[in-house]
């Protein structure tokens, strides 16, 4: 049976704390003593308590998300950039968030829209090819200040 996912609010209702001292705890802030941060820990560890990402990402503006737009995901080679991609996000606390296009219609503009809606702080794209860059869709984003890391094009 699943239980109903306990908040922040709750846990420090539990713990007699206020939520600002549970959410300091569990990012282990300076401010909070140890004790207290062992405490909040082990209690947030035996209720099954789970952070949120997306509230964090509202209050600090990080989502620790890159964006990773391919044409394909199938295939050894796509694979094995994919694996190396995670690898190499994953060691820098981020994750990615896979979207891709499709031969057949212009949905990199959709996917990279997509992206671009859950905040990722970044994003690394193998680009449609493209007969004029100055009319893709990957300019515009690079001219609004988008980080991005282009794989198998070279860009002016």
């Amino acid at each position: 049976m699943i239980k109903k996912k306990l908040t922040q609010k709750e846990l420090a209702e539990r713990l007699k704390l206020s939520q600002q001292a549970v959410s300091k705890a569990l990012r282990g802030d300076k401010e909070i003593s140890p004790k207290t941060q062992q405490r909040v820990v082990k209690m947030a560890r035996e209720l099954g308590y789970r952070g949120n990402k997306l509230a964090r990402a509202n209050i600090d503006g990080k989502t620790a998300i890159v964006g990773v737009l391919f044409p394909t995901y199938s295939g050894q080679f796509f694979a094995r950039i994919i694996d190396t991609i995670e690898d190499g996000l994953h060691r820098l606390d981020f994750n990615a968030l896979l979207c891709k296009w499709r031969l057949d219609s212009a949905s990199d503009d959709q996917s990279s829209s997509t992206l671009r809606q859950y905040q990722v702080e970044g994003m690394i794209i193998i680009p449609r090819p493209v007969i004029s860059w100055s009319q893709s869709i990957y300019k515009p984003l690079l001219d609004c200040g988008e980080k991005i890391v282009f794989l198998n094009e070279k860009v002016d």
